[in-house]
């Protein structure tokens, strides 16, 4: 088995498709920190791409994550994924101004969107593809974000978990409309936005900077966390683990997954920023 890790702090996928072991890269500095972690559960195949780090500006200085699940089988929800973390990671690593962040992540999630639903194969045969996408980036104690898909952003402070993103699927557009929602439906998680749509129907962003608390957490994950953990259990790992290096707590979250043995785990992958 061999894996291979680029300077970026980007999850790369084994060369055989095969997770045997949790994998995780984490990133430290002296006041914020964060860290990622990854499991590819039951499939075949890992199809999340992660990416964490710190980025200097001119002045400033931000500490992100980024989360994408992939979507489309085989290994076209690599390809998707993969492709959005760099390309939100290029787009970050851009010389900008800190309150222009929410428009930038929306001008560059549309048009990721945009370039993968154009893939083909080498024959030129449309690939059907797509990922999900979570972005969190912080700048001393101000908290942007962004998403599209399932994949969530929470905020841990005050010994209280709040989730600030809302999962594009059939069952938030019956809540939204006011209609009653069987969760146990079919298409209940099928998602109505993602990246890889011609246009993307729907991207959730803060247009102002939300204010922490220092020692908050900022907590970002794919479905196969949230389908397994319900936020009061991941409320409890982040009060217990409160103050902790990130990489415990990333840990810890993958840990209680595990411990689910849920026949049919999905990719999980958690990401955290400490203020």
């Amino acid at each position: 088995m061999c894996l291979i890790f680029d300077k970026s702090f980007t999850i790369v996928h084994d060369i055989h498709n095969e997770f045997s072991t949790r994998k995780m890269i984490r990133y430290m500095q002296k006041v914020n920190a964060t860290a990622i972690a990854s499991i590819v559960g039951k499939r075949k195949t890992q199809e999340d791409s992660a990416i964490c780090g710190k980025i200097e500006h001119i002045g400033w200085s931000e500490n992100f994550v980024v989360i994408c699940d992939g979507m489309g089988g085989l290994q076209h929800g690599q390809i998707a994924s993969t492709f959005c973390v760099e390309r939100i990671k290029k787009a970050i690593s851009q010389e900008h101004e800190w309150n222009t962040t929410p428009d930038l992540l929306c001008t560059n999630i549309e048009l990721i969107s945009e370039l993968i639903y154009r893939f083909t194969d080498q024959k030129g045969v449309k690939l059907d593809c797509g990922t999900t996408v979570a972005v969190a980036t912080v700048c001393k104690n101000q908290l942007y974000w962004a998403c599209a898909g399932d994949s969530r952003v929470y905020i841990y402070s005050g010994s209280r978990l709040k989730r600030i993103t809302h999962d594009h699927n059939y069952g938030y557009k019956k809540y939204s409309e006011g209609k009653p929602v069987d969760q146990y439906s079919n298409n209940h998680k099928a998602l109505i936005s993602y990246v890889g749509m011609e246009d993307v129907a729907i991207i959730d962003v803060n247009l102002e900077a939300e204010v922490l608390d220092t020692g908050s957490i900022i907590l970002v994950c794919s479905d196969g966390v949230t389908d397994t953990l319900d936020d009061l259990s991941i409320e409890e790992i982040l009060r217990n683990l409160n103050g902790m290096p990130p990489e415990d707590i990333v840990n810890a979250v993958i840990e209680k997954v595990e411990s689910r043995q849920n026949n049919h785990q999905d990719n999980a992958t958690v990401g955290v920023i400490i203020v």
